[in-house]
């Protein structure tokens, strides 16, 4: 439940009872919309884009990510991997329907570039992206939760 939302142009935050606060932001393209798009009429059809909800714990930032996460929408992935701030931040891919070179590359820099503050978790993969992380290395690199 929700106690003190608020909504700027490209975030909307929410504080909850809990403590943990959210931010979800979607991207298509460079332009960020409050509402992920969908094919008309199908309010059930999957994610077009990519969708993010960060949640902020006292103990871990937890970004989850729906949708695709390529070329076109790696840098809405990237941008909110900078704005977290916790020692831990976990990624939940159980719900990426697509992941590229491009989205690898995110992943991979994010873990670097904060290696000695933070640890990345990479939770929940598909089958299909666990499949290319392990191809990649990326599983020596980043530690892959089931």
């Amino acid at each position: 439940m929700a106690i003190h939302p608020y909504v700027d142009d490209r975030r909307g935050h929410q504080l909850f009872e809990d403590g943990s606060t959210s931010v979800t932001m979607f991207e298509t393209g460079s332009t960020f919309l409050s509402n992920p798009p969908r094919p008309l009429g199908e309010a059930d059809a999957p994610i077009i884009g990519l969708e993010l909800a960060v949640r902020q714990f006292a103990d871990r930032d937890v970004v989850e990510v729906r949708g695709e996460l390529d070329a076109g929408t790696a840098r809405a992935l990237g941008e909110s991997l900078r704005w977290v701030t916790a020692k831990v931040v976990e990624v939940d891919l159980a719900q990426l329907t697509f992941v590229d070179c491009a989205g690898v590359s995110v992943l991979l820099q994010a873990a670097r570039r904060h290696s000695d503050r933070r640890e990345l978790v990479l939770r929940s993969p598909t089958a299909a992206a666990r499949r290319l992380f392990v191809l990649l290395g990326v599983d020596k690199q980043i530690r892959i939760e089931p």
